[in-house]
């Protein structure tokens, strides 16, 4: 049997992660974008993106276009992140994280994500750019 393609992968989503958890492994990703393979930040952070998601910013490779774009680009190879707190109702989740850049840029991001009722899994419905609120 052959080695998987290293987009295949990492991490996967699952049911036992809360919607933090989903934020983080996709920050992670995209802080590691082309480790171990180029572009596999932005594929895991895609393969974390709900169905919504994918069919507006779909497929990977326009995805991985917008992500590159200036208003997203601070996303990819940023130093560090803070995260605000989460805010559920119901089957909906936000919180704001702040990232770092390893030039000193920082730039905010509001994440909102649903709980998918087939698979149970949290997946980001979408990602703005906001002013920073945490302290």
């Amino acid at each position: 049997m052959s080695e998987p393609r290293p987009l295949a992968r990492g991490p996967f989503p699952s049911p036992d992660l809360t919607p933090g958890q989903v934020v983080r492994v996709q920050l992670d990703a995209l802080r590691w974008n082309d480790g171990p393979c180029p572009d596999g930040g932005i594929a895991i952070a895609f393969r974390f993106a709900s169905e919504a998601n994918r069919r507006a910013t779909g497929p990977l490779e326009r995805f991985a276009a917008m992500l590159r774009n200036p208003l997203y680009r601070p996303m990819i190879d940023h130093a560090s992140a803070e995260f605000g707190p989460i805010r559920v109702d119901g089957d909906v989740a936000r919180l704001q994280v702040v990232l770092f850049g390893r030039a000193g840029e920082v730039a905010a991001y509001d994440f909102t994500l649903s709980k998918d009722h087939d698979s149970g899994c949290w997946l980001t419905d979408g990602v703005m750019l906001s002013p920073v609120e945490m302290a």
